[in-house]
């Protein structure tokens, strides 16, 4: 008996229903974010914008100074949408700037 050979968008929508069905997809498109922010925000944003992580529907990521902080808040709303479009549904609502320098200083 010949078996029909499943093609890759099966697979993948195979692997998304059993993720939802186990209550996982959120957490799984949230770490997409971070494992692909470079490729979401572009190389010239990701050499100096580390995404390291989501919470509670807003990612995190760190800049080296205030200046790009303050850049990147203008580029929100099309951050955002960036990420929607790339990853396929809106589980990331906000994008929180904290600068490195600050991070720091609550170590001392």
């Amino acid at each position: 008996m010949a078996r029909e050979k499943s093609t890759p968008h099966e697979i993948n929508q195979l692997v998304w229903n059993v993720l939802r069905s186990r209550g996982y997809e959120k957490a799984v498109r949230e770490q997409m974010v971070v494992q692909s922010w470079s490729e979401i925000v572009g190389d010239r944003i990701a050499r100096e914008a580390k995404a390291v992580g989501v919470e509670n529907g807003a990612v995190f990521v760190h800049v080296p100074n205030a200046a790009w902080r303050n850049e990147l808040t203008f580029l929100k709303a099309d951050l955002l949408k960036k990420i929607r479009d790339f990853i396929g549904k809106p589980v990331v609502q906000d994008i929180i700037f904290t600068c490195r320098s600050e991070d720091r200083q609550g170590d001392t």
